[in-house]
C-alpha cells in the first residue's frame, strides 16, 4: 500500500475501484486527522492508518474497531463488503467484535479458512488469545498449523480432544465476549464434558439454560430439557426448577434421578404444601423485636381493577398456599424492596412477581397461574400490557 497516502476524498467513506482500496475517515471521530486504508478481498484485507499524512502498518494483533459490515447504508462500505465472497460474508457475523480480524485471516491463512468453516467456535477463542496474549504473526500462523486439540492445548486447556469435540458441536448465531468466558467455564469443568458428549448438538437454549442453572448437569432433568421443545414447557419446566432451588431442593441430590416433568411435578407441589403449612410462616419471615412481621414497602403500582398488589407478608403466604406454589418464599424479597408480588383474577388466576431496583420496576420476572401452570396468550398479553404501563409511568415521573 505504498501510495495509499496519496488517496484523498472530503467523504466519510470512499470506496476507490481502481485501486480495490476503501479509505475510513476517522478525523471528526477523533478530532484529529485520521485515516484508515483497507483493502479489499483482492488485497487481502490488508489495512493501514494514516495519521498527519504518515502511513502506519498495524502490528498483527491490532483490528480495525469499525463494524464495518453493519455500516451497509453506505454505498462505499457496500463495493467493498461485495469483494468477500458470499460462502465468508455469510457466516462472518457469528465472530461479533472479531469480525474484521476473522476476515483478514480468511482472506491470507489457508489455515484459518479450514478452521472457519470446519470450527468458528474453535476459532473465535483463539483469535481472542492471540489479541489478548498480543502475539506476533508468525507465532500466531505456526499456532494456528497445528491439529485442532493441540491448539487448545497450546491455549493452555486440558481433554482437549473431548473440548475440541464439544466447540464443534456447538450450534449458536454468535459468540459475543461475555457469552464466551460463561460457555467457556462451562465446557472446560470435567463433569459438563463428561455428561454433554452425549449431545447431538449445543444449541442456544440448550447453553442459556446451563448458564442459567449450572446444577443442571448433575440430573436427569437436563435430558428432560434437551427433549422438551415446546417453548412455554421449557419455561414451565425452568421455573419449577428454580422453586425448587429456592426451597433447598438440590439437583445433585434430591433431583438427581427426576426423569420427567410428572416427577418434577411431584415432589415440587409436596415440597411447596410443607413449606407453605410450615417452614414460610416460621422462618422466612422478617420480623420486629416484639415478633411482628415487618410491613412490605408500598408498592411501585397500586394495580386496577384486576391486578392487585399482595400487601402483607400474611397474603403472601395465602398466596403461595392457594396458588400451590412457593411465590411465599419472596416474603424477604418483597420486605428489602428486591420484588413485589400482584395477584390477577381475571382472565385467570394468576400470581405476577416485578423485580425492583431502588423501588423502580424494571423487570417483569414471573406470570404463573396454579401449580406453576403457564398463562394463557390472552392473560399474558394483559399482563404485559399492564407492566408496560407501569414502567411507562414510572419513566413520566
Amino acid at each position: 500500500m505504498q501510495s495509499t497516502a496519496q488517496l484523498t476524498d472530503s467523504r466519510e467513506f470512499t470506496w476507490f475501484h481502481d485501486h480495490h482500496l476503501l479509505s475510513i475517515d476517522c478525523s471528526h471521530h477523533l478530532n484529529y486527522p485520521c485515516k484508515i486504508i483497507v483493502g479489499g478481498w483482492e488485497k487481502k484485507l490488508d489495512w493501514v492508518s494514516i495519521i498527519d499524512n504518515e502511513v502506519e502498518k498495524p502490528e498483527f494483533h491490532n483490528t480495525i474497531a469499525f463494524d464495518l459490515s453493519s455500516m451497509a447504508h453506505s454505498d462505499d462500505i457496500k463495493a467493498w463488503l461485495e469483494t468477500i465472497p458470499k460462502d465468508v460474508s455469510h457466516q462472518i457475523d457469528f465472530f461479533g467484535a472479531h469480525k474484521f480480524f476473522v476476515l483478514k485471516l480468511v482472506a491470507q491463512w489457508q489455515e484459518a479458512k479450514d478452521l472457519f468453516f470446519s470450527n468458528p467456535v474453535l476459532l473465535w477463542y483463539w483469535v481472542d488469545f492471540c489479541i489478548e496474549r498480543k502475539l506476533d504473526a508468525d507465532t500466531a500462523r505456526a499456532m494456528l498449523s497445528l491439529k485442532q486439540h493441540h491448539i487448545l492445548a497450546t491455549m493452555g486447556y486440558s481433554d482437549t480432544k473431548s473440548l475440541n469435540r464439544l466447540l464443534k458441536k456447538v450450534k449458536v448465531d454468535s459468540i459475543q465476549r461475555y457469552f464466551a468466558s460463561k460457555l467457556l467455564a462451562m465446557m472446560t469443568r470435567p463433569d459438563f464434558l463428561k455428561k454433554l458428549r452425549h449431545f447431538h448438538e449445543l444449541n442456544q437454549r440448550h447453553i442459556d439454560e446451563l448458564i442459567a442453572i449450572p446444577e443442571l448437569i448433575h440430573s436427569q432433568l437436563l435430558n428432560v430439557l434437551k427433549d422438551t421443545e415446546c417453548r412455554w414447557a421449557r419455561a414451565r419446566l425452568m421455573n419449577m426448577i428454580l422453586d425448587c432451588q429456592r426451597m433447598n431442593l438440590r439437583l445433585d441430590r434430591e433431583l438427581a434421578n427426576c426423569r420427567s416433568v410428572a416427577e418434577l411435578e411431584r415432589i415440587h407441589d409436596r415440597v411447596v404444601a410443607l413449606r407453605n403449612e410450615n417452614y414460610i410462616n416460621r422462618m422466612e419471615v422478617r420480623r420486629d423485636e416484639g415478633g411482628n412481621p415487618l410491613p412490605f414497602p408500598e408498592p411501585p403500582h397500586p394495580g386496577n381493577e384486576w391486578i392487585k398488589p399482595v400487601l402483607t407478608s400474611d397474603a403472601l403466604i395465602d398466596e403461595g398456599r392457594s396458588m400451590k406454589h412457593c411465590v411465599g418464599a419472596y416474603v424477604r424479597n418483597v420486605q428489602s424492596g428486591t420484588h413485589y408480588i400482584y395477584h390477577m383474577d381475571d382472565p385467570e388466576r394468576l400470581t405476577i412477581s416485578i423485580k425492583l431496583k431502588d423501588g423502580k420496576p424494571i423487570i417483569l420476572e414471573q406470570v404463573a397461574g396454579p401449580c406453576n401452570r403457564q398463562p394463557s396468550k390472552e392473560a399474558k398479553d394483559r399482563v404485559e400490557g399492564w407492566f408496560l404501563q407501569v414502567t411507562s409511568e414510572w419513566k413520566a415521573k
